[in-house]
């Protein structure tokens, strides 16, 4: 059996789910029934986060038997599951997806160490990247093996394709975190005749920041309103302060809607997107490479409508679901060939 553990309410539609099922894996999802976005955009919120992250990985666990593979979609679920398993003596095979850890001060970065390495150092325990280039820095910070990481690269969240339409709308800009909002706020002052549309996370948006007057900023709105300002964009900007992986969930969902992009040049990014072919790569914390991509981008329908479809036709073919969904079923048989389990039987086959 094959555990997913998801960091939301899950309405039964969830893909990878669905796509195991297709290759004829058993599979069965444990979300957050209580889940909140408010738990994510509230800063004293996090610690009810992460009692509804243990209350999860304790569901799974004791709905789980050691045969069975555990499946993190949120690498911090991952971390609270085997801590779980430490403290019960139970053994579990995990798949700990798409770690993301930005680094931060020397102090932060110890705690973050302390907590984390026990449970990555585990014998059963494997993590993902979403780059090559990732897996050195994690092993090197974390001081874990390199054998204990895959390359696995973010898929696409739907299907659902908008074929592209030029708008004479505004620049967008939105996300979590890791957005250098410095650098977005001085290409658009000096881009006075574009307007720019942006939405942050609070909690993570320097206070000191000033928008320029042709700037429309928003802060921790919902899903709805988000992607109606994504959907109604002329382009999408995402500059980003960091060379590890961010940005990807919005790149992905801007691709589908057949937006032009302008992003940071990361290995993550890189991934996607080849430059001046399907979107346009810049040089992190350069503002000048920003306002000359966004004023070069805007105004020219041709090049929006190539970048955008060439995009979007790569995306399809090479990160599909059923794409991310193979390599993950790779990455678990090799987990078992490394570690045969007698009685381990995913397909149900007898």
């Amino acid at each position: 059996m094959i555990n997913i553990l998801v960091d939301w309410k899950n309405k039964n539609n969830f893909f990878l789910q669905e796509e195991l099922n297709k290759n004829g894996f058993r599979s069965v999802v444990f979300d957050i029934p209580d889940f909140e976005i408010r738990d994510r955009t509230i800063k004293h919120r996090i610690i009810i986060l992460y009692l509804k992250y243990l209350k999860l990985a304790y569901r799974a666990l004791i709905n789980s038997s050691e045969d069975d593979i555990v499946v993190c979609w949120n690498f911090n679920t991952a971390i609270a599951f085997g801590y779980l398993c430490r403290l019960t003596g139970k053994k579990r095979k995990i798949v700990a997806l798409n770690i993301i850890a930005h680094k931060k001060n020397v102090i932060l970065e110890t705690i973050r160490r302390c907590i984390c390495s026990p449970i990555m150092k585990m014998k059963h325990c494997y993590i993902t990247v979403n780059s090559k280039q990732y897996v050195e820095d994690y092993a090197r910070r974390f001081r874990v093996s390199i054998k204990k990481f895959f390359v696995l690269h973010d898929p696409v969240q739907t299907h659902r394709k908008i074929p592209y339409q030029f708008r004479d709308s505004y620049v967008f800009c939105g996300g979590e975190a890791q957005r250098d909002w410095a650098s977005l706020f001085a290409a658009a002052e000096q881009l006075p005749q574009i307007k720019f549309v942006c939405i942050a996370r609070k909690k993570y948006f320097d206070p000191l920041l000033t928008p320029p007057a042709n700037v429309e900023l928003h802060f921790d709105t919902d899903y709805e309103t988000f992607f109606r300002y994504l959907r109604n964009a002329s382009i999408v900007a995402i500059p980003l302060k960091s060379k590890l992986a961010s940005g990807l969930i919005i790149l992905l969902e801007a691709a589908l809607m057949s937006k032009p992009i302008i992003v940071t040049r990361t290995p993550s990014t890189s991934n996607y997107i080849i430059n001046d072919d399907q979107g346009i790569l810049i040089d992190r914390k350069n503002p000048a490479q920003l306002r000359d991509a966004i004023n070069r981008l805007y105004p020219d329908r041709q090049l929006q409508k190539k970048l955008a479809d060439n995009l979007l036709t790569f995306l399809m073919e090479h990160h599909s679901h059923s794409k991310y969904t193979s390599r993950l079923i790779e990455i678990i048989e090799t987990i078992n060939a490394q570690n045969p389990t007698p009685s381990l039987d995913l397909s149900g086959n007898t």
